[in-house]
């Protein structure tokens, strides 16, 4: 996981002996991803955070609720991923998380 001005880059790998890896709680610019892949298959699910532009203490209404698009390694949008949605993906190369907007 890399973080970059572009967004968030995945390069999935399973450590020796594992059949699964979870992530939980990626933040992509204020947006709460949750990503698991398990060799084959890449799952992206989005949750809604008080993180976002005007959520969290101080600020207006509103949360870090957006959609996150899944770019691949040339930088084309494969799929776009929205609030309380999912999407898998069955290749393992690099992938790349950006809001689509909050």
């Amino acid at each position: 996981v890399r973080y970059r001005a572009g967004g968030v880059e995945l390069s999935p790998q399973l450590p020796p002996g594992y059949e699964k890896l979870t992530l939980r709680g990626l933040h992509v610019n204020g947006t709460l991803v949750d990503v698991v892949y398990d060799g084959t298959d890449v799952a992206v699910s989005v949750q809604c955070s008080a993180m976002g532009p005007g959520g969290g203490g101080g600020g207006g209404g509103g949360g870090g609720c957006g959609s996150v698009g899944l770019h691949d390694d040339r930088g084309r949008r494969v799929a776009v991923v929205r609030p309380g949605g999912g999407v898998a993906t069955t290749n393992s190369q690099t992938l790349t998380l950006r809001a689509e907007g909050n």
